[in-house]
């Protein structure tokens, strides 16, 4: 099994669909300097669902306020988009690479969490017993766009680059569904098809 060393940047409620670029406001200082050297050494960022209490799927961290955070996580390269010249904020943007299971917790002198992490393959065919629901899924993406875009062109714009079904659910996931807990749940899905039927089913109810 090939593992890959990963910086883990936990936050509260935040779940990463790893085929999108997040936008991120990094503003405390050892995590602004976790950024600066994966961005140098070109080091994964595993965006994690921090917890502060124990259950099925975390690992525990070495962290003051969210001590445990979801295995299954969305890695991506942060690109630095903004330094502030007088502080330690800083906006960047991960760019998307893959999802990844954490593996086990390196001890280093580091002032933040490094891991070894297993990257996780995805099946992402959609079979044709699920076109209909996808097509659902399609107009509900729709519906939010044309009241979230003022800009006619660029809500086309959007939605033309939503006819990857991957993207479609990953748009849903990160826009529309508010609940973290049914965003990490899809995220730990590995099969497109099982995304799509819980997404279908979220819709309808």
């Amino acid at each position: 099994m090939n593992l890959t060393k990963v910086f883990l940047f936990p936050l509260p409620r935040v779940v990463y669909q790893p085929v999108l670029r997040k936008p991120l406001n990094v503003f405390e200082p050892r995590y602004v300097d976790m950024i600066h050297k994966a961005i140098e050494e070109r080091i994964p960022v595993a965006l994690c669902y921090g917890m502060t209490d124990e259950e099925d799927g975390v690992t525990r961290i070495n962290h003051e306020s969210l001590p445990y955070v979801k295995c299954i996580a969305g890695c991506g390269i942060p690109t630095l988009l903004q330094q502030n010249p007088s502080g330690p904020e800083m906006l960047i943007v991960l760019e998307p690479m893959f999802k990844v299971e954490i593996m086990q917790l390196l001890e280093t002198d580091e002032p933040y969490n490094v891991a070894l992490a297993r990257e996780i393959i995805e099946f992402e065919t959609v079979m044709p017993d699920n076109f209909i629901s996808l097509k659902h899924l399609e107009l509900e993406f729709r519906n939010w766009g044309r009241s979230y875009f003022a800009d006619n062109k660029q809500f086309e714009e959007v939605i033309g680059s939503l006819s990857d079904p991957v993207l479609l659910v990953a748009a849903i996931c990160e826009f529309i569904i508010e609940n973290p807990g049914l965003k990490q749940a899809i995220l730990e899905l590995d099969d497109i098809n099982d995304k799509v039927k819980i997404l279908n089913e979220w819709v309808v109810a």
